[in-house]
């Protein structure tokens, strides 16, 4: 993905978390289907992460709310 900076590598749960907001879903949407696709991991953990991820993306001007 391009971003003011440069270059930004997508691999893993973070590029599972943008395919995920589409414009459609709310974070609690996202939050959701991230635990279908990862169900060892606590919910909580995946709701501070994927909010802490799509917060440093908003600071980069990578993503919109």
């Amino acid at each position: 993905m391009l971003i003011p900076e440069g270059l930004m590598n997508l691999a893993g749960p973070g590029r599972k978390i943008l395919e995920l907001c589409d414009g459609k879903r709310t974070l609690t949407e996202v939050v959701t289907e991230l635990q279908s696709i990862y169900p060892a991991a606590p919910l909580d953990q995946i709701e501070r992460d994927t909010a802490t991820y799509l917060e440093r993306l908003c600071d980069r001007g990578v993503v919109e709310f």
